[in-house]
């Protein structure tokens, strides 16, 4: 199928924009609905966000909202059921399409991420509903399920998504390289490549004498690929020479039985502190910077999806003034460690224990790494990413849109 690629086609003030995303904090799009709902907009441009939840979340919500002009006219919230797998998600794309019926509104451009979603634009466009596609991808599975049945039907279906929508945006150059070796390929006039961006306002650190001492967090999932194993292995090691060290944990996900049982089968219950899912971003920023020391020990398994993806907890940390500890599986593990913004270990919990340990002995270094962060995230700033990005996906942003970097690199083809 051929496309024509991407051009200009109106200013993002008189546009019609729709985004639908699977509601991961700190994502792409969340960050993307700020920009362009702070965007000057003329009274005949409108924005509608949907959000869903994240399959396996404990926040079971859509939102909607539709912006007219500078105005939000339209919001409402929906419960959502308890996640079932393929039921969720066609249900994501149930409850989208008459919100967007109603308003009566064809739309220029969608921007989307997740599979599910991804096939619900391209019928949106069919529909009538959308002029163009694009689809984020966040991450790239290999081999999504443990049957080879099911890896290869979703592979089929994510092949036949990506090479109908009109761009595909990948947020790790990890990815293309990753799609290619299963061959599938996106033609390189509808490829895009964006770094994972940082919300300004999600950026600040407290005084180092107002940290929790000997004080660790994690955020996100707690599935096998991002390592929480490793950690409750190190702290056996950890609480020998720093009896005081808390482990401070905050997820969507639900803790799983087994990894409650192995703490406590050790004996650790009084040394990890479970926060439960924090909804509110504000107070979830505020939460994470008390600490210490971010761990984000993503585990190096075969065909791991994090190899082939966006990864924003280390960045979350870094924002936060928190000093991550991670491993070589993310694709922008070294450049933090380059940066002396964080510290790089191997899948060991010996080496998760010493660095740890160096960081909360050493203030020095902690204060330096906290330092080099912050300068990092700085380099993440929206405005030049999404200026670029909208450009190329055929909305021309206000030329009065503050820009720190040349938006034609800021979203490239690779």
């Amino acid at each position: 199928m051929h496309f024509e690629p991407v051009r200009p086609m109106l200013s993002l003030a008189d546009a019609h924009t729709l985004i639908i995303w699977p509601k991961a904090s700190a994502s792409v799009g969340i960050v993307l609905r700020t920009f362009v709902s702070q965007h000057r907009r003329t009274s005949a441009g409108t924005f509608v966000f949907i959000g869903h939840p994240v399959p396996g979340s404990v926040l079971r919500e859509s939102e909607f909202e539709l912006r007219v002009g500078s105005r939000s006219v339209r919001y409402r919230r929906v419960g959502r059921e308890r996640y079932v797998p393929l039921l969720s998600e066609t249900i994501d794309g149930i409850l989208s399409l008459p919100f967007l019926l109603a308003t009566r509104c064809r739309y220029d451009l969608l921007i989307t991420a997740g599979l599910n979603l991804g096939l619900l634009g391209i019928l949106l466009r069919r529909l009538g509903v959308v002029r163009r596609v694009a689809f984020v991808v966040m991450d790239y599975w290999p081999r999504k399920y443990a049957s080879s049945l099911w890896s290869g039907i979703y592979q089929r279906v994510y092949r036949w998504c990506s090479t109908h929508v009109d761009a595909v945006v990948d947020v790790a150059p990890t990815i293309e390289a990753a799609r290619i070796q299963d061959g599938i390929r996106v033609s390189p006039e509808r490829h895009l490549t964006i770094p994972h961006v940082i919300d300004p306002s999600a950026v600040g650190w407290l005084p180092r004498e107002q940290l929790e001492p000997d004080s660790l967090v994690w955020t996100g999932a707690l599935t096998p690929e991002c390592g929480f194993d490793l950690v409750v292995e190190a702290m056996e090691r950890l609480i020998r020479q720093r009896p005081a060290v808390t482990v401070h944990v905050t997820t969507y996900t639900q803790v799983p039985d087994h990894l409650r049982r192995r703490i406590r089968a050790r004996g650790l219950e009084d040394y990890f502190r479970f926060l439960g899912y924090i909804k509110d971003e504000t107070e979830f920023n505020r939460t994470v910077r008390r600490f210490r020391v971010g761990l984000a020990p993503y585990a190096p398994l075969a065909g791991t999806v994090k190899q082939f993806a966006g990864v924003a907890k280390p960045w979350t940390y870094l924002a936060n003034g928190v000093v991550p500890v991670l491993t070589g599986v993310p694709f922008d593990a070294e450049e933090i460690e380059r940066a002396g913004a964080g510290l790089l270990i191997d899948y060991d919990p010996d080496q998760l224990a010493v660095s740890v340990l160096r960081l909360l002995a050493d203030d020095e270094l902690h204060e330096y790494c906290r330092r080099r962060g912050l300068e990092l995230v700085r380099k993440r700033a929206p405005q030049p990413v999404f200026a670029g990005l909208l450009t190329r996906l055929g909305l021309l942003p206000d030329p009065a849109t503050p820009a720190e970097a040349s938006p034609a690199a800021a979203a490239t083809r690779p």
